[in-house]
Order: C-alpha cells, then sequence, then structure tokens
C-alpha cells in the first residue's frame, strides 16, 4: 500500500523511515472509510501525490474498486474492470514532466519538511524545499520565471532548453518525477546541486541570468560499475572463444 492505499508499487524515493513518516505506509491493516476517502481525494487530485509524482496509470485492488468513483470526479478514467480490481489512466498534462517554480518553503529539518507538507492544502503549488545549510527557520522563498523549451524526457534522463531572463532573482526547476539516488543534474557541462523538493522531487536552483541545456541523468555508480564489469566479462569472452579458435586451427594443421 502507499499512502495506506492498495493501489500502486514502485520505486521507494526516499528512505523507509521517512516514507513511513510523511505517508504512514503499512504493509497490511484496515482503515476507517473517511480517512481513505479523504486520502484518495488528495492522492488524485490535481496538485496532489499523483500529480506531483507523475503518475498517469493507478491499479485499485478488488478491496479498493469503490475508490475508482473519487479518481473519475477527478479527470481519471477507468480503462478496464475486472475481478482484479480497476485501472485508472489520466492523460498527462503538459506541465507533467518538469516546470518553473516561482513560490517555495524552505525548512530546517526532515521533520519541518513532514510538517509543512502535512499542513499544505488540497491543490497547494507551493513546494517544501530542505534548506541546505540547516538550522535556518522556516522562510518562504519566491523564485523568477525560467523559459522552458524543446523538452524531451526518456526513460533515464529529462532534458530542455532553459532560460532564465532575471539578471538577479535564481529560479527554482522541479522535476515531475520520483527521487532516486543516482539522479544528476547539468547546465550544459556544468554540474548544479541536486534540490529535493517534498522530499519526492528532484530539483535545482538556475542562477540568475543563466541559461542553455538542462539535463537531468540518472546515472548510479552501481550501474556505471555494472557496465564496466559487464564489458570487462565479454572481452574476456570474446578472448577465450579466439584463443579456442586458434587451438584448433592449429591442430587442424
Amino acid at each position: 500500500m502507499l499512502v495506506k492505499v492498495h493501489c500502486v508499487t514502485g520505486y521507494s524515493p526516499m528512505m523507509l523511515n521517512t516514507f513511513f513518516q510523511l505517508f504512514g505506509f503499512e504493509y497490511s491493516s484496515s482503515m476507517k472509510p473517511a480517512v481513505l476517502d479523504a486520502t484518495c481525494k488528495h492522492a488524485f487530485a490535481t496538485g496532489g501525490m499523483f500529480d506531483l509524482l507523475g503518475i498517469d496509470g493507478v491499479v485499485l485492488g478488488f478491496s479498493q474498486r469503490e475508490r475508482a468513483g473519487q479518481a473519475v470526479k477527478e479527470g481519471w478514467n477507468v480503462v478496464n474492470e475486472g475481478p482484479g480490481g480497476v485501472i485508472l489512466h489520466r492523460a498527462r498534462r503538459n506541465d507533467m514532466h518538469i516546470e518553473s517554480v516561482l513560490l517555495a518553503t524552505y525548512e530546517k529539518s526532515d521533520a519541518d519538511v513532514v510538517r509543512a507538507l502535512r499542513e499544505k492544502s488540497d491543490g497547494a503549488r507551493r513546494h517544501v524545499l530542505l534548506d541546505a545549510d540547516g538550522g535556518q527557520p522556516s522562510r518562504d522563498a519566491a523564485f523568477s520565471p525560467v523559459s522552458i523549451d524543446h523538452l524531451v524526457a526518456k526513460r533515464n534522463s529529462l532534458a530542455a532548453d532553459i532560460a532564465n531572463a532575471s539578471q538577479e532573482t535564481p529560479g527554482l526547476i522541479v522535476f515531475k518525477r520520483a527521487w532516486y539516488p543516482g539522479y544528476r543534474v547539468f547546465l550544459d557541462d556544468r554540474e548544479l546541486p541536486l534540490v529535493h523538493a517534498d522530499m519526492l522531487l528532484p530539483a535545482v536552483v538556475i542562477p540568475p541570468g543563466q541559461s542553455g541545456r538542462l539535463l537531468l541523468d540518472y546515472a548510479p555508480r552501481s550501474l556505471r560499475i555494472g557496465l564496466i564489469a559487464a564489458g570487462c566479462s565479454l572481452f574476456l569472452l570474446l578472448g577465450l572463444v579466439a584463443y579456442g579458435m586458434k587451438g584448433r586451427v592449429s591442430r587442424a594443421a
């Protein structure tokens, strides 16, 4: 179950403890209908959890199929219904992959971020960021609008041409995909610090007056090591095959 709803599985974009704190994750239990209805309403709504994560497909298990009505009210479509449950889909909006954020709130600790997220009203568009310096009191921040063009979204990367026209105020770009260790962000060839928005989403602050090709790339160290090991193994295998073929030719001669 995710956020106490029997509906979706996938990557866990944070440590398990934090996940429990933020969403009240449970392996198996029952919930009061009123609580489950409220949770579904927030998750399916525009600006809710599924919207923020860019999730456009959800499966409701058999025991939760009656919740599909709430999702339909929020613009989801029932594409299949059977003994196992209900499959829901929502067409992606143009801003689903990436957005330029004008307002955000900085909090000084993970616990404060969780508190601020829980206090957000449905449909709130203000993201909550963890203060990189730490120890600072809660504060609101205003960012300049950043233009976004020529977006290319792939499974492990997302790229776009961006420009911050302001010479004084930084911009904030939030990517609509779950944060996972291994993401890096580059503006042209320069790596920029990755920021966590709402403890779930990768984000980046664009310095004043900066423009170029912005790239969010998923390339964890484990993947690079695995590719190197696979390449070495292939090279060794080809060497053994070549050696064996050479031996056969020598014996035949």
